[in-house]
């Protein structure tokens, strides 16, 4: 079930019959994974599940408390290494679940990572499982780690960017340039030729947005056309084939 930020932040110390743990308050998990998070990002994906109500005595009110709590942090749009469009560039996420007979805490992240309150993570790179009565401080250094290396990931992303901004092609430059990169294609299996040829034809395609303008066009736009066609087509993939993209556009002394 999904619900908001603010409700999980308000919602009660969950109590679990015959348990020898005492939990603490939601936002006293929560608290140290949103305080490092906000300064990349504010957006949240929050689901709960196996909620619990207790009325008041005194008032017609209920208490609510969650056994499992998911808190997905979407990454801006601005850490895309790779130039996809979207509005979001992976996940860092963190996860309780205090139901269990040994109660435990997740982290992790990834470019296409999701997950539910049954626990699944799916398309992460990372992950970290810790029981709650272990030091779960060990899940906040994690959260650090994932932080920083998104942070490094940016400031790779504006290199690499503005390289591709500042190069241009148009006739005889275009012409090598694109037999260049369909001879490596042509050469990695992994990749293959189809992406480069469907982006190329974007370049001439007038109605296309990556279409030549002035009959010249960017690395960087010529990269999109690119890759663009990749995550229409090849979903599973898409992450290794861009990152063999940015290698066909960007020297190696570039990347390094």
């Amino acid at each position: 079930m999904e619900t908001t930020l603010e409700n999980v932040l308000e919602s009660k110390i969950y109590v679990r019959e015959n348990s020898a743990i005492s939990f603490k308050s939601p936002r006293e998990y929560l608290t140290p994974f949103i305080d490092n998070i906000a300064k990349l990002t504010d957006d949240y994906r929050i689901s709960v599940s196996n909620l619990v109500k207790n009325k008041n005595e005194e008032e017609d009110t209920f208490n609510t408390s969650y056994g499992r709590v998911l808190i997905e942090a979407l990454l801006p749009r601005q850490f895309d290494t790779n130039g996809e469009s979207g509005d979001t560039y992976g996940t860092i996420g963190f996860m309780f679940a205090l139901d269990l007979q040994k109660p435990v805490i997740k982290v992790f992240t990834g470019r296409y990572a999701r997950a539910c309150t049954n626990l699944c993570i799916f398309g992460a790179d990372r992950v970290f499982s810790q029981e709650l009565t272990g030091n779960i401080n060990k899940c906040f250094d994690a959260v650090k780690e994932y932080i920083d290396d998104a942070e490094k990931d940016l400031i790779q992303s504006i290199k690499l960017i503005t390289y591709m901004k500042n190069e241009i092609y148009s006739g005889e430059s275009l012409d090598e340039f694109t037999g260049n990169i369909l001879r490596k294609s042509l050469l990695n299996p992994k990749l293959g030729h189809t992406p480069i040829i469907q982006g190329t034809r974007e370049l001439y395609n007038e109605k296309s947005i990556y279409a030549l303008s002035n009959g010249e066009t960017t690395g960087w736009n010529y990269y999109n056309s690119i890759t663009e066609n990749i995550k229409k087509v090849d979903i599973l993939d898409r992450a290794n084939k861009t990152a063999l993209v940015t290698e066909l556009f960007v020297p190696y002394e570039i990347m390094n």
